[in-house]
């Protein structure tokens, strides 16, 4: 039960952070992936296989709240965690940099192909308008902010790995 808590407080502490501070930065800066960066890394080196969930719940959540460009964005945030789920397991097993780089990227390209995908669709069906150049700036820009991003937190990654560990180990 408390394990359940801290992986829920610390989703919407990412979510919180993202949506309420990253968004609100100068641009380009605004479009730092936060939530997937920290999913994909969690996931791939630190081990924890319950936040390829957070992915899904960002997505739920950005569409509860309109904060998306595109109708049923959930739907690109399930095949992001497919694509996280299918790359570390069988593409990038390793827990090096270039490893949880490339999943990153991956994740972003996802994310930017299904969201075109889905304004295309939403086009069609009058629900939403095409938005292309602002959906691949925002995906191609948080490519590199993500990349920059693993840069700065892959130094502390160790320490980062026992404290993590230790905490969840602590509320089995």
């Amino acid at each position: 039960m408390i394990k359940t808590f801290l992986y829920l407080a610390v989703f919407l502490a990412l979510f919180s952070i993202e949506t309420s501070f990253i968004y609100f930065l100068p641009s380009p800066v605004d479009r730092i992936p936060l939530v997937i960066t920290a999913v994909v890394f969690l996931y791939l080196y630190v081990g924890f296989p319950n936040v390829l969930w957070w992915m899904v719940f960002h997505g739920i959540l950005l569409d509860t709240f309109s904060l998306s460009f595109v109708p049923f964005h959930w739907l690109a945030y399930v095949a992001a965690a497919v694509v996280t789920l299918l790359a570390s397991r069988h593409v990038f097993s390793n827990r090096s940099f270039y490893g949880v780089a490339a999943t990153t990227t991956m994740a972003i390209a996802t994310l930017l192909i299904m969201e075109v995908l889905l304004a295309t669709l939403g086009s069609v069906f009058g629900s939403s308008q095409q938005l292309f150049g602002a959906i691949v700036s925002v995906r191609i820009w948080g490519m590199g902010l993500g990349i920059l991003l693993l840069l700065m937190v892959f130094p502390l990654a160790p320490k980062l790995k026992s404290t993590l560990g230790w905490v969840f180990q602590q509320y089995r």
